[in-house]
């Protein structure tokens, strides 16, 4: 169906539109139904590049999953799933710059995306800049704290930065969220039975 049998079934339909609503003014409502449906197919758009860009990383056609990722990008700049993946692409040749304004970028727009918290930290590791690794890898574990990658990674990032009691300790983290999380697990198939 396209835009215009679109507006011509919401126009003539009076029970989509209250009757105090100041959209009553069927100009108004077209403009509205208007930008809706061309957002809707940027969003689509998008959606398509991003489609494309995954098959193309998962390839390992690294530049032409970029070139998607950034189509994609111009259709819809707030997709932070397109920002992270850019950042996983960038981070797979080795362009740890790039990656990390993907990262930044991608938690800018989703602020709870561990997933861009965590490989900020691996980043920042092989920079060596521990103290940005450990604080990515700390808000990693605060969005989810059932995340055993993230303590073991942060611990693996004391132990080079010489910080060995705080290693080990994440690294016993790291076990316990492991086993919290088997024996959960075991529960919910013992539960099912």
């Amino acid at each position: 169906m396209d835009h215009d049998e679109v507006l011509h079934e919401t126009s003539n339909d009076e029970s989509l539109v209250p009757q105090q609503s100041p959209l009553r003014h069927p100009d108004i409502e077209r403009e509205w139904i208007i930008r809706g449906i061309e957002q809707l197919r940027l969003y689509q758009k998008a959606e398509n590049h991003l489609s494309e860009a995954l098959q193309a990383l998962h390839e390992k056609r690294y530049l032409e999953a970029i070139g998607f990722f950034r189509k994609a990008l111009a259709e819809h700049p707030e997709h932070p799933e397109v920002h992270f993946f850019l950042g996983i692409t960038h981070f797979l040749l080795g362009q740890y710059p790039e990656a990390t304004s993907c990262y930044q970028e991608t938690t800018a727009l989703d602020a709870a995306h561990y997933g861009a918290y965590i490989q900020l930290g691996v980043v920042q590791h092989l920079l060596q800049n521990y103290a940005e690794a450990i604080e990515a890898y700390q808000h990693a574990i605060k969005l989810n704290p059932e995340l055993s990658e993230a303590y073991v990674r942060l611990g693996n990032t004391y132990a080079a930065a010489g910080r060995r009691k705080e290693a080990v300790a994440a690294y016993a983290d790291a076990l316990r969220a492991r086993l919290t999380a088997h024996s959960e697990e075991n529960e919910s198939h013992c539960g099912a039975t």
